[in-house]
């Protein structure tokens, strides 16, 4: 009786013990269905989601390409004769013609100031009044491209999209109005083809909140009608264009709104949202009748374990449920190398036992696989910080919400600040000028296209530097964001400017040359005449006296009524022009060849002093510019090198320089500072730099760009010849191997700047003597 007892007490007790493993195992398993269950549902709601993004998306750029049509449609005939000159039977015979070749339009006409259609593709619909249509009266008062509200075409019947195009009179106020329409129910046959689920609805809706076009037609869902003001309000108050919520479809059903709201310009108010909702029992349904479907399953099953453990309520049972709960208990603790004993228990027991040990094997080798990549990724991790913070390039990463995430040492070096004051932060708060040009990338779809820009000016207080960007949006396991590469270009730019002004300036020289040579002969022949009929005009001349005897004339007569007729003063114009001609043919053939001049080291600083006193000095320049009223600023840097070059040719350079900026500051109207003039010298980079800079008026860019030009002069006929830049370009440039460049602005005034090699080791301990220079 007492071993009974002891029977039926282990036997409740077992029937305990296996009731909670079974419920142990019960539960775990319900919770894992329950969150499969609700991962089904998520991917349920995402792929509903993309689906309906693609469908919008899709809708948008098909409405916004039509918008775009619309405008450049209208734009090319606003600019046609016909129109400008208000040729209406021309114009409605072209209006039927694009009606003809466009099938998608229902109609074009032109309508006057009082909304009266004047010329239409459609001639019944002349006469017609459209002043009370929203396309008409937002065209003529806002002066601009316009769209109009929901409407049915009174000669289609069918339901239009209108766009309209003002035409301005010559006082700028709108006096008459181009429009053109499209059939809205082009996009129903779109939809027809369109792969989506049988619940779903898609919408064009009007600034109103009215359905423009409703696919599928349903009676509580027809054009003309309004949305839900619920969802009519999540769309027009939503701070993006795009994006979804989930509300009430009409009917009262819950269902997921996807949205796309299209804007004739970025400033102006969404002409049309594209709106497409799909019902939640298409999007969740098949997920939760699985999920019910699987905890019913799941019961019975728990239901028949529990019925079976009770009938296998034998001590080996037990006996070989303790061994695997020992071992289970050990592995819960993270003790892997725990296993079961499989000689406790019976058969199936110990074949338990088994498995438990080959799954906790597993687990370590699972444990040690991860271990490893973890190990690995973290070395990955380092070796690519290593490579971004290595690259000389300016590398900056931005997350989704545009926050950086990453400034390696090259964008330290491009903005001077750490990464702790950069990391966190918009792209716009630490680098306004680079946010500006990749905005459309951080913010832009997850298909958008990588942007490059090339030679990017960047303004700064050393100067204007050129950059490459490179920007590509950044979408990688879920992480979206985007990723820029800034590249210090400016040397590159630099240098491809002056290539281009080496060869521009060696085609124009050559051409100079040519001309030069075919002018020179037939002007050596003016000039000698014209000595010859002077000489011949000389009453002193033996020979002249004798031909005017043997003629019956007499000299001095005949030399009187020259002199009174203004003929010597026409020979000696011709004679001064011939000659001014003569010097100018004589610059353009010595700027074209290289100088043969010795080239010597040669000291910067005495070269610069010495043509400054030549040229306070020179008669000819103080005609006209007097450099005793320019102040003469010197920066000369100490211990400065010697340069290699020809001292009377860089002479006549930097004569030419000083005079082309005595005479800018002279030509200034008001002068609102006194002359001055900034002559530097330094060295960089290896170079003799040289720099001349004044306070005179400046120049306009297209100025600046043909400054160095043969024949290129901005001053009055007679005043200049457009030769003095050009000499000493081709000077520095042909002769010297260095570089020259021109920097200004309107009203800044300009910096020629002068780059010249530096003398070699072997030239140091002396430098050239320094003779005049003349222009």
């Amino acid at each position: 009786m007492e071993a009974h007892g002891s029977t039926t007490a282990s036997r409740r007790t077992l029937a305990r013990a296996l009731t909670l493993v079974v419920l142990a195992a019960l539960i775990p398993a319900t919770i894992m269905l329950v969150l499969t269950g609700l991962e089904q549902r998520d991917i349920a709601r995402r792929d509903a989601l993309e689906t309906a993004q693609g469908l919008a998306r899709s809708l948008a750029a098909l409405h916004k390409a039509s918008a775009g049509e619309a405008r450049a449609m209208l734009s090319a005939l606003a600019r046609t004769n016909i129109v400008q000159t208000r040729d209406l039977p021309n114009c409605a015979e072209v209006f039927a013609g694009i009606l003809a070749d466009n099938p998608q339009l229902t109609n074009v006409f032109l309508a006057d100031a009082p909304g009266r259609a004047v010329a239409s593709g459609l001639a019944p619909f002349t006469g017609t009044d459209v002043s009370d249509r929203a396309y008409f009266q937002r065209a003529m008062a806002s002066g601009h491209f316009s769209a109009g509200d929901h409407i049915h075409g009174r000669s289609s019947g069918l339901p239009i999209q209108v766009f309209a195009m003002p035409l301005k009179a010559p006082d700028g106020r709108p006096d008459a109005v181009l429009v053109l329409s499209y059939k809205l129910s082009m996009y129903e046959r779109f939809l027809e083809g369109y792969p989506m689920p049988s619940s779903a609805r898609v919408a064009f809706i009007d600034s109103k909140g009215v359905r423009m076009l409703a696919f599928p037609t349903e009676p509580d869902r027809t054009v003309g009608t309004a949305v839900s003001p619920a969802v009519w309000g999540r769309i027009r108050t939503a701070q993006s264009d795009q994006g979804w919520f989930s509300d009430r479809r009409t009917g009262g059903a819950p269902g997921l709104f996807v949205f796309s709201r299209l804007r004739l310009e970025g400033d102006r108010e969404p002409f049309v949202s594209v709106a497409v909702s799909f019902s939640n029992e298409d999007i969740f349904g098949r997920a939760e009748r699985n999920l019910a479907r699987n905890l019913l399953l799941t019961a019975l099953a728990g239901l028949l374990a529990l019925a079976v453990s009770r009938r296998l309520g034998r001590r080996a049972i037990l006996d070989g449920v303790e061994g695997l709960r020992a071992a289970a208990a050990r592995l819960g603790e993270g003790e892997l190398e725990a296993r079961a004993d499989e000689a406790r228990g019976c058969l199936e027991f110990r074949e338990l036992a088994g498995r438990f040990n080959a799954m906790a094997q597993a687990l370590q080798r699972r444990q040690d696989e991860v271990t490893r990549s973890a190990r690995d990724l973290s070395a990955m991790r380092n070796l690519l910080a290593n490579l971004l913070e290595s690259m000389p390039s300016a590398v900056i990463g931005m997350d989704a919400r545009e926050r950086i995430t990453h400034w390696n040492r090259g964008a330290k070096k491009l903005t001077g600040l750490e990464p702790g004051q950069a990391l966190g932060r918009t792209l716009t708060e630490v680098f306004p000028w680079l946010a500006q040009r990749v905005d459309h990338v951080e913010r832009g779809p997850r298909d958008v296209a990588p942007l490059e820009l090339t030679a990017s000016a960047l303004p700064g207080a050393e100067g204007t530097r050129y950059m490459d960007i490179l920007a590509s949006p950044l979408v990688a396991n879920g992480v979206d964001g985007a990723v820029v590469r800034v590249d210090d270009v400016t040397e590159r730019v630099r240098l491809e400017a002056l290539l281009i002004q080496s060869e521009k300036m060696n085609s124009i020289g050559s051409l100079a040359g040519g001309m030069a040579h075919e002018i020179n002969n037939p002007l050596s022949g003016i000039l000698q005449a014209v000595q010859i009929i002077q000489r011949r005009l000389d009453p002193s001349a033996e020979a002249n006296r004798a031909a005017a005897l043997a003629s019956g004339a007499d000299l001095e007569i005949l030399r009187d009524y020259l002199q009174r007729r203004g003929i010597f003063t026409f020979l000696d114009t011709v004679r001064e022009s011939g000659e001014r001609a003569a010097r100018i043919v004589r610059n353009m053939l010595g700027f074209i060849r290289k100088s043969a001049s010795a080239r010597v080291p040669v000291s910067l600083p005495e070269l610069a002093d010495k043509t400054i006193e030549i040229a306070a000095t020179d008669y000819d320049l103080k005609k006209k510019y007097d450099f005793r009223s320019i102040e003469i600023v010197r920066e000369y840097a100490p211990d400065m090198p010697l340069v290699h070059c020809s001292a009377s040719d860089l002479e006549q350079v930097v004569y030419n320089l000083l005079v082309n900026a005595a005479q800018a500051m002279a030509s200034r109207d008001a002068p609102p500072a006194p002359p001055r003039l900034v002559v530097r010298v330094h060295a960089a980079d290896g170079m003799g730099v040289l720099e001349i800079e004044d306070n005179g008026p400046g120049m306009e860019e297209s100025v600046r760009l043909r400054v160095f030009e043969p024949l290129f002069s901005t001053k009055p006929p007679g005043e200049g010849t457009g030769l003095g830049l050009a000499v000493a370009w081709f000077i520095v440039v042909n002769s010297h191997g260095g570089d020259i460049r021109a920097e200004s602005s309107p009203g800044r005034g300009a910096r020629f700047v002068v780059r010249l090699p530096l003398a070699g080791p072997e030239h140091a301990e002396s430098g050239a003597p320094l003779t005049p220079a003349r222009g």
